[in-house]
């Protein structure tokens, strides 16, 4: 690194240049992931709450969660297989904020499972609303009570009611929808398929996937965030390629001096780690502090997964794109710094 670390201190306009550029795109890169990971997170984050093996919906062909309206004889046969969660996702409002409501019946203890008369609301809720536990809420037509606070669930963009399942198919709009959207249970898949006719069984894992506005959602923000990665490689990589090309009289120079290949190869990435990771670190550093300092203000996921890995991903594209100059190194001869002719 003895020639890089000189040539980082005497051209420190142009790796100044190239470092932040990495570091926007880094921010960019992060705080797109971070972004992506939060909308997730406000799509389905009732759906991880309620867990399970595997997801039952109504229809055959193309599961949909969307348009998904199961029968009490459906559930009934669903049942029949093992603990369950039967949940019917709708939207109701609470004072002026817009929430959905999953209506809960079953015998799998870890969902939040309100009495007749009652409901559990989300923590989102809970702050936004202003809502504490004993206090009242429209539902339904009627007054439930605030049984208690549980959980950061969101669904469909909206924080989360989570309610009685029982009343939810007492409720004439229930004849529409469905005595419920979807039956969660622990038994495997192989285990439902045909228990009832005119469903289908699905990995619970997959359910967010027959949700038609988390499918373009994702895949959208998802693609955005690898394009630009693949841009950094690009940019990375067009950087040191036309450096090593002004640089090849130096090159063969050292070559003649008795400098290997190899050691100009290790050299010349050395350089491009170095300008990488503080690139890369820095546009890490202001996507953490612009997180912390927003807090709730926006969807955002502040983990290893929205940071350190695309980090990691951002260094390899750098160094495989900075990896495409070395040819320029091994092709340089060291007769042209002798002349040529001799």
């Amino acid at each position: 690194m003895f020639v890089g670390i000189r040539e980082l201190r005497s051209a420190k306009g142009r790796f100044a240049l190239i470092t932040v550029t990495v570091a926007l795109v880094a921010l960019l890169v992060s705080f797109l992931s971070g972004l992506t990971g939060g909308l997730e997170h406000r799509n389905i984050a009732a759906l991880d709450t309620l867990g399970g093996t595997s997801a039952v919906v109504s229809g055959t062909g193309d599961p949909s969660l969307d348009r998904s309206a199961l029968t009490e004889e459906q559930i009934g046969a669903i049942a029949e297989k093992g603990p369950f969660t039967s949940v019917a996702f709708s939207r109701s409002t609470v004072g002026e904020e817009p929430v959905s409501v999953a209506a809960v019946s079953g015998d799998r203890p870890e969902v939040p499972s309100p009495a007749p008369g009652e409901v559990i609301v989300s923590s989102a809720l809970a702050e936004t609303a202003g809502i504490t536990t004993g206090d009242s809420v429209d539902l339904w037509g009627g007054t439930k009570t605030v049984a208690g606070v549980s959980g950061d669930d969101w669904y469909s963009h909206q924080p989360l009611m989570w309610a009685n399942g029982a009343e939810w198919a007492a409720q004439p709009q229930a004849a529409g929808q469905g005595a419920a959207t979807t039956v969660i249970a622990d038994a495997p898949a192989d285990a439902l398929e045909g228990a009832a006719a005119g469903t289908t069984v699905v990995a619970a894992s997959d359910l967010p996937e027959t949700m038609s506005a988390y499918k373009a959602e994702n895949t959208t923000l998802t693609t955005i965030n690898w394009m630009l990665m693949a841009i950094a490689a690009l940019v990375t990589g067009a950087f040191f390629t036309v450096w090593t090309v002004q640089r090849i009289p130096d090159i063969a120079t050292l070559k003649a001096l008795g400098a290997t290949t190899a050691s100009l190869m290790r050299d010349a990435l050395g350089q491009a780690f170095v300008v990488l990771v503080i690139g890369v670190g820095v546009g890490l550093a202001i996507t953490v502090a612009a997180a912390t300092a927003i807090g709730s203000g926006l969807p955002f996921v502040l983990t290893a997964g929205t940071t350190v890995f695309p980090a990691i991903i951002l260094l390899a594209l750098g160094l495989a794109g900075a990896g495409a100059a070395m040819m320029f190194i091994r092709s340089a001869s060291p007769l042209s710094a002798l002349g040529g002719a001799r």
